[in-house]
């Protein structure tokens, strides 16, 4: 069953290339190419470069699927790398021909260079800016400074059309996001005429200067007045207007207490109590523990490591502390505010939000109920609904026109990925996550993650699973491909030996599984956990021999995987694919193994997963201490997991792009889909 040879190719035919970094370059390179029996040269001008490949226009034609050596020249490398290659492609473009160029190997001295100079391209503001005559909507890279002279970093997006006199809006990262979570409001705005301003915030994640240790409202209420300032300095008679969702929201209510500029302030799910909103977030009353003399250090929240004792003691000093300062500020407004409050929001209690909104006369205030946790994209008609809702608001306010939401012009969802993966491949760049950090994050993270068992939602997703795959039989060879810590080869024996019991399973049952995974640790923990269990189910249904055959395997999931086609009977992939590089080749890969008339089931996390009511309906059945505080560190796996995502190094799938992939990866396959894990995950059944 285990591949002994693996005719592995460098470089993936079926990479899905939407993925990839690419920048635009001009720079001369010179073609090898065999015609007639002899070697052939031709000059050309390379237009688009990734690692996977690149454009070029070249003074002669070059055959179709021919292999070539292509010297590229870059800038920043003394010599130029030399990848062979194949023409995949070709096209006539402006009276020249273009040919699509995929590099077969690259010289493994060749890569780091190439890597290093798509990485600065990358970064430069020239790269952020070109895609202004292939789309509608412009975002450009801005920087400015914060009042404590710390770098901000930002998007200003806008119609081509769109002048510096028309409005602007504001939108603040709130914490645990970055300026591209705010994309699909800002371009919503953008598209019907605004100007937009979208930053991530200093002290946090993203580009702005400062590390997410130090977070703290106030900070974060001085990035919002500068950023007045610099939308005043650019464009000193615009109307300006914020938007702020969660904590950020809870920075802003403060500045439209003490400064004019602001014509509204829209609050997106904002925290109005933080003594409320971090109860529920770490299930214990962190401001009364402080005024206590409790010192918590540096703690975990939300998958951050910030510096609690200074974030409460600055949110008591100045005041942003409970429901009553909110009141307080949100009473002494200077501008209308329009609130949009999650219905399902675990955070944010509804009626605390009523209560702040009575201290507003009438003609300053709206309010919104939005069918939404505190995520609002986990349901997307009703983010549509929410944009719709603030671009009325704005024109409302800034306009001074009517706008119903009927006549909101929506932006194209293409323009909204394609800038999505512009600004994920460039946060990826920048944050270099290699290799072993890629095994370090893991390692962490499956440290944190022994407990999830117990939660009634993951098991429920463990059931679903199970369920799809059908019966196992006597011999069948099992692969839980990521296997992790082995929790589904522990279910699976369970579910059997239940069966067993009730009679409806057999005693003599006994079949092959292969449990496989990046990190080591796991692969010894999930040896042990399986190991105690076949003793306690032996010993409890009184069988000679153990009901699994185990078999455990370090392998990387985007890479061929060491086993022999049409190996195993029944596959399970829980909660891996959205981790994958590549998961065109990891799903290919699965099904190649898979043997005809078996099942492979793959979950995953849906686009815009929230995970924090899983988090509310465990931590509030929790009967001790320990059982709350490993939930919470579970939550703070959550937030890592999701900020690996905004990075670009991790991709949720819908059910349409699961079908994407699988079309690539094995077309002949039959596929259904099924939600689970409180709806926050799918489940991909395949049926070779």
């Amino acid at each position: 069953m285990i591949r002994k040879e693996l005719g592995q190719s460098l470089i993936d035919e079926n990479t899905d290339r939407r993925l990839d970094a690419r920048v635009k370059i001009e720079i001369p390179v010179q073609v090898e190419f065999e015609l007639a029996g002899g070697v052939n040269e031709a000059a050309a001008l390379a237009s688009q470069l990734s690692n996977k490949g690149v454009t070029i226009f070249a003074n002669r034609s070059l055959p179709l699927n021919s292999e070539i050596l292509i010297r590229i020249p870059l800038p920043s490398s003394s010599l130029p790398i030399q990848p062979s290659a194949k023409v995949v492609w070709t096209a006539s473009m402006n009276g020249s021909t273009a040919h699509g160029i995929k590099f077969v190997h690259i010289p493994k001295f060749h890569q780091p260079p190439l890597n290093h100079f798509i990485s600065e391209k990358l970064r430069s503001r020239t790269h952020m800016n070109e895609r202004r005559l292939q789309t509608k909507i412009i975002s450009e890279l801005i920087e400015f400074k914060s009042r404590s002279g710390k770098r901000i970093v930002g998007f200003h997006d806008h119609l081509l059309s769109t002048d510096s006199l028309s409005p602007f809006l504001m939108i603040p990262a709130p914490y645990t996001e970055t300026k591209t979570n705010s994309l699909p409001i800002a371009y919503y705005l953008a598209i019907n005429g605004f100007n937009v301003i979208r930053f991530d915030t200093t002290n946090h994640i993203g580009e702005s200067e400062g590390e997410v240790l130090d977070y703290s409202l106030p900070n974060l209420k001085e990035d919002i007045l500068s950023a007045l300032d610099y939308i005043q300095v650019r464009s000193p008679k615009a109307k300006v207007a914020i938007v702020a969702s969660s904590m950020a929201a809870r920075a802003a209510f403060k500045v439209v207490r003490e400064d004019s500029r602001p014509e509204a302030l829209i609050s997106l799910v904002g925290v109005v109590n933080m003594q409320y909103t971090l109860r529920r977030v770490q299930n214990v009353d962190l401001f009364e523990t402080y005024a206590k003399g409790k010192s918590w250090g540096i703690t975990n929240v939300l998958g951050f490591d910030v510096k609690l004792d200074r974030l409460l003691g600055e949110c008591v000093r100045e005041s942003f502390d409970d429901l009553g300062t909110t009141k307080k500020d949100v009473s002494k407004a200077l501008c209308p505010i329009v609130f949009l409050i999650g219905e399902k929001d675990p955070w944010v209690d509804v009626g605390e939000t009523a209560q702040v909104l009575e201290v507003l006369p009438d003609g300053k205030r709206e309010i919104h109920k939005i069918a939404a946790m505190h995520k609002l994209k986990e349901n997307p008609s009703e983010a549509k609904r929410a944009f719709k809702i603030i671009v009325s608001a704005a024109s409302r306010y800034l306009n001074h026109q009517s706008l119903p939401l009927q006549k909101v012009i929506e932006p194209r969802a293409r323009e909204i990925g394609t800038q999505g993966r512009v600004e994920k491949e460039r946060a990826r760049h920048l944050s270099n996550f290699s290799k072993e950090e890629e095994k370090d994050f893991w390692g962490d993270y499956l440290r944190r993650f022994h407990y999830i068992y117990s939660i009634a939602d993951y098991r429920s997703l463990l059931d679903t699973v199970y369920e799809e795959l059908g019966p196992i039989k006597s011999g069948d060879h099992f692969l839980d491909a990521g296997c992790g810590n082995g929790n589904f080869g522990l279910w699976l024996m369970m579910r059997i030996s239940e069966e067993i019991k009730k009679g409806g399973g057999k005693k003599k049952l006994a079949f092959n599984y292969v449990g496989g995974d990046i990190v080591n640790e796991a692969l010894a923990h999930a040896r042990r956990l399986h190991s105690n269990a076949q003793i306690s189910i032996k010993k409890e249904l009184s069988l000679s021999r153990n009901l699994m055959i185990p078999h455990y395997h370090a392998m990387d999931m985007n890479q061929v995987l060491p086993f022999l086609d049409n190996s195993f009977e029944k596959i399970c992939s829980n909660l891996v694919i959205s981790y994958l590089t590549n998961p065109v080749l990891g799903l290919r890969e699965l099904i190649r193994v898979l043997k005809p008339g078996g099942k492979l089931v793959l979950t995953t996390l849906k686009k815009d997963a929230d995970v924090s009511q899983i988090y509310r309906n465990f931590v509030e059945h929790a009967t001790s201490e320990v059982e709350v505080v490993e939930a919470r560190s579970l939550l703070s796996n959550a937030g890592k997991i999701l900020v690996k995502e905004t990075e670009g190094y991790f991709r949720f799938f819908s059910e349409k792009e699961l079908q994407t992939l699988l079309n690539q990866a094995y077309p002949d396959c039959i596929a259904s889909y099924r939600r689970c894990f409180s709806d926050q995950a799918i489940a991909l059944t395949v049926s070779k």
